[in-house]
């Protein structure tokens, strides 16, 4: 989506003197749905342009301004209060992870294996 930001005023030079011009800057946001996973992407320049972008495109598409929900779909707060624990997969069959947070962040980011 394309649309105008605040207006801006900034310095310029006219015929020699000072003197300042005023415009709109152009900006572009991204809103992609996936249709398999039933699930918003938004890139905004605030967090109200966010809310907004997802609750009018919950209403006109799906009937609901609550359709898609508010926040972040993946969060840290496991690791911040569990730290290596959160790590431990044994409640997953066949899940297992043989070494550190550290060491395995470098095995996933090496060749994309998934840690349980």
């Amino acid at each position: 989506m394309r649309h105008g930001m605040p207006v801006k005023r900034e310095g310029a030079v006219k015929d020699g003197q000072s003197s300042s011009v005023y415009y709109r800057p152009e900006a572009h946001d991204v809103l992609i749905y996936d249709a398999t996973l039933d699930e918003i992407g938004i890139h905004t320049e605030t967090k109200g342009e966010r809310m907004l972008y997802r609750e009018a495109f919950g209403l006109h598409f799906f009937g609901s301004a609550t359709y898609f929900p508010d926040g972040e779909k993946f969060t840290l707060q496991p690791l911040i209060s569990d730290g290596a624990n959160s790590m431990h997969c044994k409640d997953v069959e066949g899940g297992q992870i043989e070494g550190s947070p550290t060491q395995l962040g470098r095995k996933v980011q090496g060749n994309r294996d998934t840690p349980c």
